[in-house]
């Protein structure tokens, strides 16, 4: 009938697929019901720890919350994850949209703070540069 119901259906058959938990997360945040997607999205992280999209999703959750700080740590934990090279080669690396998105979320929910401004570039530049 909707994507809750398919999201709802699919898990009762795989209770364990992190990405049927970010999926019904998002239907959930669409609904404006931030803590049940918040559940969801904690539940795909905690079944799926080194998929950056649950990060992604709880860290936005947390700053529509207004739980800085929680959506903070878990910015920062996504951007552990990522395979940036410390050091500039010729090889090329694969970036994600994920990727991109760990950085943006962070530098925005720095810069909410107006002490912060400068360290939120800095996570920009750190990226784009």
């Amino acid at each position: 009938k909707n994507e809750h119901s398919l999201f709802s259906s699919g898990l009762k058959v795989n209770p364990f697929n992190a990405k049927l938990d970010n999926n019904m997360g998002k239907v959930l945040e669409a609904q404006q019901f931030h803590e049940e997607a918040l559940n969801y999205y904690n539940q795909a992280i905690r079944m799926q720890p080194n998929d950056v999209r649950g990060f992604l999703n709880a860290g936005r959750i947390l700053t529509c919350l207004r739980r800085y700080q929680e959506a903070e740590e878990i910015y920062l934990k996504a951007k552990a994850m990522l395979p940036l090279n410390e050091k500039p080669t010729d090889m090329e690396t694969h970036v994600t949209p994920s990727h991109l998105q760990v950085y943006l979320g962070l530098a925005s929910l720095l810069s909410k703070n107006n002490s912060r401004l400068e360290e939120a570039d800095a996570v920009k530049y750190c990226f784009f540069s």
